[in-house]
């Protein structure tokens, strides 16, 4: 584990991370820091701690979002992919 600095609106904080991870949460922390800039310049009058509840629950919708056009896309593939298996079946069976 190793300790690295992470800042959001201006405020330092001291993270525990494996190696493998550290670049992973300084991108996290760069994603999430720019969504609480953008609240906090819309909502002047929130606090920090409303600001990051608002950042994290607009980030976590659009992972639900993703996760969501992604189970679409796969399963459009799985049925593309059933309808050439079943062309290829249909083309061998016929010679």
């Amino acid at each position: 584990m190793k300790a690295i600095t992470i800042q959001l609106l201006n405020e330092q904080h001291q993270i525990k991370c494996s190696d493998d991870e550290i670049d992973e949460l300084k991108a996290a922390t760069k994603l999430l820091n720019t969504k609480m800039l953008e609240i906090k310049q819309k909502f002047k009058s929130l606090d920090n701690n409303q600001v990051l509840l608002l950042a994290a629950l607009a980030t976590s919708r659009d992972l639900v979002n993703l996760q969501s056009k992604k189970d679409d896309t796969l399963e459009r593939m799985n049925h593309i992919i059933e309808s050439l298996e079943s062309k290829i079946q249909s083309t061998l069976s016929k010679d």
